[in-house]
Order: C-alpha cells, then structure tokens, then sequence
C-alpha cells in the first residue's frame, strides 16, 4: 500500500513537472489601454485627435491670445475621498500637500506650463 501511494505521488509529480514546462502562460507586458487602441480604430483616432488638440493648446497655437504664450494654464482636480469615518480620512491640510507635490514631481519632468489645483466650481458652474 506505501508504493501505490508513492507511485500515485511520483506519477503526479512527474506529470505535473512536464506540463509545467510545456505550457507557457501568457504574460501581460504593456499597457491596457494601448491594447484597447490596437483592437478599436475608433478609439484610436479619438485619442490622436486629444492629443492634437492638447499639444496645440500647451504650445500656444490654439488659445495663446487668451492665456499668453508664458502663463501657466490652471487644472481644475476634484478629489473624492473615500473612508469610513476612520483613519483613512485625510484632512484638507494632506489634500493640499498631495496636489503641491504633485506639481513639484510634474512641473520636474514635463516642459508643459501646467499647475494642477482644487476644483473651485462644481459640473453645473456652482461655486
């Protein structure tokens, strides 16, 4: 009885061994979003019309009589915070630290002239 159980490990083990080398699981290596433009052309075409627009906005081609070519263009972030009334609850005071730190990190590594800052107006122009 100890060698049929020996035998039924060993017949697992082995098989289990050859399948693992046989079969290659799939790896997701990029981005979800690229993959979605690649399936869907229209998709795509919206995106590069986005980015058109936003590269002519940023260098002044667009609107640069309304904001100056060197004024920094102000975007408006609204931030939910999620919690349960407990220590997940972040005060203003981290809201604000947050968005300061990410203007540092950003304004460090893009040529754009753009400040991220808290949403003053709600959807229906509302203070």
């Amino acid at each position: 009885m100890k060698y049929f159980y020996k035998i039924i490990l060993l017949i697992i083990f082995i098989t289990g061994k050859t399948y693992a080398q046989t079969d290659k699981a799939k790896v997701f290596d990029g981005c979800a979003t690229q993959t979605l433009m690649n399936k869907n052309a229209d998709l795509l075409n919206g995106q590069n019309i986005l980015d058109k627009a936003a590269y002519r906005y940023f260098n002044g081609n667009s609107t640069s009589a309304s904001r100056g070519i060197n004024s920094i263009a102000n975007i408006p972030v609204v931030v939910h915070i999620v919690h349960n009334g407990g220590p997940e609850n972040i005060s203003d005071a981290q809201v604000h630290a947050a968005i300061a730190h990410f203007n540092q990190n950003f304004q460090a590594n893009n040529n754009y002239q753009i400040q991220f800052c808290l949403a003053q107006r709600d959807p229906g122009n509302n203070f």
